[in-house]
């Protein structure tokens, strides 16, 4: 995908590995923190990405396009107001772009 660059993809500076985010008791923790933050996402979703115990995270309903959907994001304005918002990208989109800011930050080092 990144052709001769061998270096890593930062998703979010929290977990993003697949195993990891798939675990039963990581799963309790993602329900549990949209409960608490009132979030109403009433349609089935994936996180492929989250930050502080997923205050904050990335996502993609499993009920759109299955081969490329769209990326929205849930973060917070103040301690008690949380919020789903889009990306405005495709999550080949996203992936696409992510490679090259990694590249460019080897690179570069910013």
């Amino acid at each position: 995908m990144a052709g001769k660059y061998p270096g890593g993809l930062q998703l979010f500076p929290g977990h993003s590995d697949i195993t990891m985010l798939a675990d039963e008791d990581v799963q309790k923790d993602l329900k549990q923190q949209v409960k608490e933050a009132n979030l109403k996402i009433d349609r089935p979703f994936w996180v492929f990405t989250e930050m502080d115990a997923f205050e904050q995270f990335l996502f993609f309903y499993l009920d759109e396009d299955p081969i490329d959907p769209k990326v929205y994001g849930v973060t917070y304005r103040n301690d008690t107001e949380y919020y789903v918002y889009e990306l405005g990208e495709k999550f080949s989109q996203y992936i696409d772009g992510l490679v090259d800011r990694s590249i460019l930050y080897a690179e570069r080092g910013y």
